[in-house]
């Protein structure tokens, strides 16, 4: 279990090592309390500054000047960084078996913050170097064993996102119009939502076609007959969203050309029996 000392957060078992090791010589100097730390640690290669990579083996603790006059000075801090280091040394000891890694360690910069380093070689020989930097609720978090790799916490907040997204659409399923839809996810991890709605549309240029093709009354009537199916299905369209009022007007503006071209032809049609009664008379 974690607990926090001053600013860090360390276990309970660091916090009971780290008092029974508090000296009374709270004075010493900074180097002093390296080679404190050097007695205390002995399986730990202590060194002075805040540069990462700059060590060889799977034990390293680099720890500020600054902390170290800390710890010096103030025999709480002195307790507070002591339990941090035994945490750090557990931590360097279970990953110390990786087969893949070269060297590790951690850095204690003068702001009391936590960094972890290591260097990695593959198969290809080349070596990898990564740099940790973690918050103190981070470092509790490891330290109570719920804390992975940062790699595999971005796969999980993906498949959560992933999750949530599909469960979305899920939830529209049975939307009037709600044809269904697809996740997708880019290199950054960014998640998209595609859904596929069900749409009514009026084809007017095909309708157009089919009434200057018409010839006579008849052909009106049954492109009359078309267009009145057409706009049944734009009006339950509008009301399930499936369409706006554009497409019922188109289809109403081609009823009125369909309605004024059939009394063109109806009038010219009367015209021609008309004349073609004369012509019998005479």
């Amino acid at each position: 279990m974690a607990v926090k000392v001053g600013n860090s957060y360390v276990s309970e078992a660091a916090l009971n090592y780290a008092q029974s090791q508090v000296k009374e010589d709270s004075k010493s100097k900074s180097g002093s309390v390296i080679n404190e730390l050097s007695r205390q640690f002995k399986d730990v290669r202590f060194t002075v500054g805040t540069q990462p990579f700059n060590g060889k083996g799977n034990n390293n603790i680099s720890i500020s000047p600054h902390i170290l006059r800390q710890m010096a000075d103030d025999p709480e801090k002195r307790l507070e960084y002591e339990a941090l280091i035994y945490d750090c040394q557990q931590e360097l000891k279970t990953s110390a078996n990786r087969p893949s890694l070269s060297a590790q360690g951690f850095i204690i910069g003068s702001d009391g913050g936590l960094r972890k380093w290591s260097i990695s070689k593959g198969d290809t020989g080349k070596r990898t170097r990564i740099l940790l930097n973690m918050t103190e609720e981070e470092f509790k978090q490891r330290l109570a064993g719920r804390l992975p790799d940062k790699e595999l916490t971005k796969r999980q907040e993906i498949a959560e996102k992933i999750k949530s997204a599909n469960d979305y659409l899920k939830s529209r399923e049975g939307e009037i119009g709600f044809q269904g839809g697809s996740v997708s996810v880019d290199k950054d991890g960014n998640i998209s939502i595609t859904s596929i709605k069900a749409t009514v549309t009026f084809n007017e240029s095909k309708r157009a076609a089919q009434l200057a093709a018409a010839k006579s009354v008849g052909d009106i009537r049954k492109l009359l007959k078309i267009l009145q199916d057409d706009l049944e299905d734009c009006e339950a369209g509008l009301q399930n969203n499936m369409c706006d009022e554009a497409e019922v007007k188109k289809v109403k503006n081609m009823i009125e050309r369909a309605q004024s071209r059939m009394n063109e032809l109806s009038t010219k049609e009367d015209n021609q029996n008309n004349n073609l009664s004369i012509d019998l008379l005479i």
